[in-house]
């Protein structure tokens, strides 16, 4: 288990997990693989529908045998199943590729959990990563997490000088790290904020902009998903689609 804890000892912790699972991410600065090195821990991962709108709960830990909650999504209610001990349970929608970084800093941060033998459903919302009022255990899974998948690029991050608009936020350093781990940028850019390496200000319009970013490219995925033809659409019935 994992004791007492605090910001850099997770750091230390990641650091020698994977040093013992997963050596060559550190030599090579590669991705983390982590659904593998949760497996190495004896823990199933399981993907359900948590809840109706996949916002509420993204992730939970079963210590013990019994049942859980899950929302169907054709009978349109919530059920119970049947779970057993050391099972994480991921919220299904984290599997479409744009929910990739949550994903993976889910998984870890459930890892945590299992390493610090708490159960604990979590809402792993970005608001709630920058939120400093979180529970010591939270902090220290979100910390885990971070480190977890950064791999040897948490030192790289760590060593970041403060990102403001005369060096363009560290926006390409921060991108080409996101290419190379699990990491999202926004993630990213929260832990520069929770390590004063961006003010507030500056944190709260890089991310802004990142959700402006989002919200148009959902408005383009909405547009083409409604002007596309399907193979089986007439060219004459194209005025069904207006």
């Amino acid at each position: 288990m994992l004791g007492v804890c605090n910001h850099r000892t997770m750091e230390v912790k990641t650091r020698m997990i994977l040093e013992k699972f997963c050596p060559d991410c550190l030599w090579h600065m590669k991705a983390i693989p982590i659904e593998k090195l949760i497996e190495a821990f004896g823990i199933e991962i399981e993907y359900q529908y948590l809840t109706k709108d996949g916002r509420k709960i993204l992730g939970k830990l079963i210590c013990t045998d019994g049942v859980t909650p899950y929302y169907d999504i054709e009978q349109q209610e919530y059920l119970f199943l049947e779970v057993h001990a050391n099972t994480i349970f991921v919220e299904a929608r984290l599997l479409d590729q744009e929910n990739q970084g949550r994903y993976h800093f889910t998984l870890a941060h459930e890892l945590c959990h299992y390493l610090l033998n708490i159960e604990e459903v979590d809402n792993l919302e970005l608001a709630d990563l920058a939120n400093h009022n979180l529970s010591k255990i939270e902090k220290w899974c979100n910390d885990f997490a971070f480190y977890f998948i950064a791999g040897e690029y948490g030192n790289v991050i760590d060593r970041l000088e403060k990102a403001n608009s005369l060096n363009d936020y560290n926006h390409e350093i921060v991108e080409e790290i996101s290419k190379k781990t699990h990491l999202s940028q926004i993630a990213i850019f929260t832990r520069l904020l929770l390590n004063n390496q961006i003010s507030p200000k500056d944190y709260k319009n890089v991310k802004a902009d990142f959700e402006e970013q989002f919200r148009l490219k959902q408005l383009e995925e909405q547009k083409n998903t409604k002007f596309k033809i399907e193979p089986w659409t007439k060219i004459t019935d194209l005025h069904l689609l207006n």
